[in-house]
């Protein structure tokens, strides 16, 4: 349980070739936040030549956020540019989990040995809160000229879902070399729905903004795999190989109906 308040105050002068323009900020910031976490780990050797190790942990967070803006600009012979006031408040809460496993095998040769990693991690956030603002801005002679409202809700809900696996084999070449294989899979899928809305009538916010508002969907997969040989002596450690990487990225938005399709193909060699 964390709770933060806060209380600041900017004075700012700007010498421009114009003239002076003055600002005045005052900021007070209450922010709190309670968080839960479990892990918990299982660790078993299933024989003589084999190890498996078990991982999960979540988390429940729930944070609250409330911040109160205003400020006064003015020139250098006081006379008023732009008032300001803005309020901002958000309440949240996030769920994580995640869960991996951990295989390991040894074989007959020495030296000779596989391994296999699975893991899995869901992530969702829920906020929602309002914007508040009022602007004023005022003429050369210091009168009023415009006044511009703003009064908001907002929803922002992220979700995220990846699944992630990899599988090493290792094979000596002699009593100095050997070789380590590698191939690995992920899928990344994603969700970002972030609306904000209008009032048609006060209190009532049923009108959507479509300028500040988005719903993103997006799968990413993941291939890699490699070679890597490894040459060990009581002084030194050479390693030298090559993994290859290959990505493709699917994204659309439905506001706008617009969908962007992309791949990638990444060469990385290595040598230390």
């Amino acid at each position: 349980s964390l709770s933060v308040k806060a209380n600041k105050n900017t004075i700012n002068q700007n010498t421009l070739p114009g003239g002076i323009i003055n600002s005045n900020r005052d900021q007070f910031t209450d922010n709190y936040m309670f968080r839960q976490k479990v892990d918990a780990t299982y660790q078993i050797k299933l024989d003589t030549t084999s190890n498996l190790k078990i991982m999960i942990d979540g988390t429940l967070k729930n944070n609250e956020t409330a911040n109160n803006y205003s400020s006064i600009g003015t020139r250098g012979d006081n006379s008023l540019i732009t008032k300001s006031a803005r309020d901002l408040s958000n309440n949240g809460d996030e769920q994580i989990f995640n869960i991996s496993a951990f295989y390991t095998k040894k074989l007959k040769k020495t030296g000779r040995n596989y391994s296999i990693r699975v893991a899995q991690m869901v992530n969702e956030k829920d906020n929602e809160g309002y914007l508040k603002a009022k602007n004023e801005y005022f003429n050369t002679t210091g009168q009023l000229d415009s006044i511009e409202n703003i009064d908001q809700f907002k929803i922002n809900k992220l979700k995220t879902n990846s699944f992630n696996s990899n599988i090493t084999y290792n094979e000596p070449l002699g009593k100095k070399l050997s070789l380590s294989l590698n191939y690995g899979f992920g899928l990344n899928n994603s969700n970002a729905d972030k609306r904000s809305y209008n009032t048609s009538v006060p209190g009532k916010y049923d009108i959507l903004d479509s300028e500040f508002s988005n719903d993103f969907e997006a799968t990413q997969i993941t291939n890699q795999g490699g070679a890597v040989f490894n040459y060990r002596t009581n002084k030194t450690t050479l390693n030298w190989g090559t993994k290859i990487n290959a990505v493709s990225f699917d994204q659309s938005e439905a506001y706008t109906n617009t969908r962007y399709k992309r791949s990638f193909l990444n060469w990385i060699p290595q040598a230390t």
